[in-house]
């Protein structure tokens, strides 16, 4: 069974491209992009994705 990803497109602009990059190679892993998933919030505070239905948010800040 793949991995179910999904990245905003606007959170791939402000610095998730990298980790979409690395993960569309991934055989076991589907990725999916949206144009807003309506984590606006936690889209503000930094990089995150979508993780089979569970937001997954990677610990940094954006200046």
């Amino acid at each position: 069974m793949k991995n179910r990803v999904e990245f905003c497109i606007t959170n791939l602009s402000l610095g998730a491209a990298d980790a979409y990059d690395v993960l569309v190679e991934k055989s076991d892993i589907e990725i999916e992009e949206s144009g807003c998933t309506s984590h606006c919030e936690i889209c503000e505070q930094g990089i995150f994705t979508i993780v089979n239905g569970e937001v997954a948010m990677q610990m940094m800040q954006r200046r």
